[in-house]
């Protein structure tokens, strides 16, 4: 079922350094949970402000500036997103996929639930690796090690992607909903409580951000010394916030008239390239 809007997020000049995009995927749903109506949406702000599809599950972008979605039906679709915004075909794969991440080499990772799918630059299947239920999913700058757990979950693995080789798990947390691996190598988590900051050891250094009453926290990424995170209110009414990285004091906040609940969150340059942020999470 694909639905459009049309939203516009106008940003104080002097919070944006230079032109960006957020994407937002996501999930619409009248009511409160338990009158659900699932319709999963795509939300593209910045100075594009425009919804690009209704299909999406899961979105991703690398230091290269390239970005990506995630279709999850069997069999899943990994697509494109050109400059323009068009959609360009780039590789699909058996089974349902809840979670992408794309290294800075263009290397793809999907996972399915069940196993983590690796491919080429070029759209090219290389291997699958088995992984347990994984929703959640983000590869490091070394674009082989990859963070990933179940949202809700209570702990962060690892594992090689390059070689397939389990690695000792990243870190305990409380109800994970979201994480993003830094260039540095640190990770901010988001949890439904807080938004949180490890060290590259899975040692935490700080709380970087806290829930509002009547709110969870979904997804966090941190860009410029601005953390954007999505939240949800008890009858699934989705908001974006900025947040001061330094002070966690809230900046600005939208509200997301077309989702209810989010599942992935991207903060890129804006599509005049090149770009330089990391993208987070899926469903």
């Amino acid at each position: 079922m694909i639905r459009t809007l049309s939203l516009l997020v106008l940003l104080a000049p002097a919070a944006v350094a230079q032109p960006f995009d957020v994407l937002l995927s996501g999930t619409r749903v009248m009511g409160c949970r338990f009158l659900a109506w699932d319709v999963p949406v795509l939300e593209w702000f910045g100075p594009r402000a425009e919804e690009i599809d209704t299909e999406i599950d899961a979105v991703a972008a690398n230091e290269s500036g390239q970005v990506y979605g995630l279709a999850g039906a069997d069999p899943y679709r990994i697509m494109r997103f050109a400059p323009s915004g068009e959609r360009l075909p780039f590789a699909t794969a058996p089974g349902i996929a809840r979670a992408l991440a794309v290294a800075d080499d263009g290397r793809l990772y999907a996972a399915t639930g069940s196993r983590i799918d690796r491919f080429s630059a070029t759209g090219v299947w290389e291997a699958s690796y088995p992984s347990g239920n994984t929703e959640i999913l983000n590869v490091a700058s070394d674009g082989c090690t990859l963070f990933y757990g179940n949202a809700g979950g209570t702990r962060i693995e690892r594992i090689d992607g390059c070689r397939g080789q389990q690695l000792l798990p990243f870190a305990g947390v409380p109800l994970l909903e979201d994480l993003e691996v830094q260039p540095d190598g640190q990770v901010l988590v988001a949890t439904l409580d807080a938004v949180y900051l490890y060290d590259a050891a899975g040692n935490l250094l700080r709380t970087v951000a806290t829930h509002e009453p009547g709110r969870y926290i979904d997804q966090s990424s941190l860009r410029d010394g601005v953390v954007w995170m999505t939240s949800t209110d008890i009858c699934n009414q989705a908001a974006l916030l900025r947040v001061s990285f330094e002070s966690g004091h809230v900046l600005s906040r939208h509200r997301l008239s077309s989702m209810t609940t989010t599942n992935g969150i991207v903060v890129a340059e804006s599509l005049r390239w090149p770009s330089r942020r990391r993208a987070t999470r899926n469903p």
